[in-house]
């Protein structure tokens, strides 16, 4: 089991916003935690387990520990707390548009 890196996760944002031109924020500039139940409801309109980044307009980081498991595929919430999806690394690459970095320790 890996374990998320916030130094690198925010590396890694910071990456994906250099590509696009925008200027470099600080790291204080970042406040990378999970969103309380009814303030993701809120942003995303999904409840608890039922987050996906389907329909939202927003960038898909992948860790390269989930790009690189040995079955190509891996599972997200797909909108309802009952509700999964399975999705090959191919598909969210080019579906969701997602980025592969390293964002473990």
């Amino acid at each position: 089991v890996a374990k998320l890196n916030k130094e690198k996760l925010i590396k890694a944002v910071q990456s994906m916003e250099a590509a696009k031109g925008l200027p470099a924020l600080g790291k204080k500039q970042y406040n990378m935690r999970l969103l309380e139940g009814q303030t993701c409801a809120e942003l995303t309109g999904f409840t608890h387990n039922a987050v996906t980044p389907l329909g939202l307009n927003l960038p898909v980081v992948m860790s390269d520990k989930i790009a690189a498991l040995p079955s190509g595929a891996f599972w997200l919430g797909g909108g309802h707390v009952d509700l999964k999806l399975h999705l090959s690394v191919d598909e969210a690459l080019s579906t969701l548009g997602a980025t592969v970095h390293d964002l473990t320790t």
